[in-house]
């Protein structure tokens, strides 16, 4: 299995999660997520195989708001948009290519998804 569906699988797991679920009723905005991972190491990837296994009213999308930020309490600004939303998509994947900001916002009790070469 190659690791863009491995972490796919998890993030479908997480999203079907009764935790999520929970937070979704009490948000009304799907799940959000990290994923963690160098340029070309499958980010993308595992959201479409992902999207190819979900529901066309679960859908995710990959977000790149957090790509240039320099703190945490700014990546955490854009996680906690209630407003932020994407035509077509109801789950929203956050970009990190920084491995010090990814394991910062895990220290937040963010979920954040590992891909590793």
């Amino acid at each position: 299995m190659e690791n863009f569906e491995r972490v796919a699988n998890e993030i479908i797991a997480y999203i079907n999660s009764n935790d999520c679920r929970l937070m979704e009723a009490i948000t009304t905005h799907g799940s959000r997520f990290i994923l963690f991972g160098a340029s070309g190491s499958g980010k993308t990837r595992a959201i479409e195989f992902a999207n190819k296994q979900l529901p066309p009213n679960q859908q995710i999308t990959e977000s790149n708001d957090m790509l240039f930020c320099k703190r945490v309490s700014d990546a955490k600004t854009i996680f906690d948009d209630k407003n932020l939303k994407y035509q077509g998509a109801r789950h929203i994947g956050f970009s990190i290519v920084k491995r010090e900001m990814a394991a910062k916002i895990h220290n937040e009790r963010i979920k954040v998804f590992w891909l590793t070469r």
